[in-house]
């Protein structure tokens, strides 16, 4: 099944990778690389966790910025480091939201 795979390429990934819900800032999906950066557990349900409350930093409207056509980048102080983020807005499954790359 092809989306099986284009997830397990997104989950194996060496960067942390999340989408979320550009209205209700919901997390849609986060990578197996993002939870270990941010230690958050395989059995936690990332779909009640907002991404401004994940990796706003100090700007909580820091997606105002992104458009369709190209990536914006940003960087952020976390517990962890500090974060290169790039991102910009896509269309998820007839969602609008947000993808975000995030390096340290």
């Amino acid at each position: 099944d092809r989306e099986l795979m284009y997830r397990r390429m997104l989950d194996e990934a060496s960067i942390g990778i999340y989408v979320c819900d550009e209205q209700t800032h919901a997390t849609l999906y986060m990578n197996n690389t993002l939870r270990t950066q941010l230690n958050i557990d395989e059995e936690t349900d990332v779909s009640k966790i907002s991404c401004y409350d994940l990796l706003s930093g100090e700007n909580k409207k820091f997606a105002d910025s992104y458009n369709y056509d190209s990536y914006q980048t940003r960087t952020i102080e976390h517990d962890k480091g500090i974060f290169y983020i790039r991102g910009r807005r896509i269309d998820w499954n007839g969602i609008p939201a947000i993808i975000e790359y995030i390096s340290d």
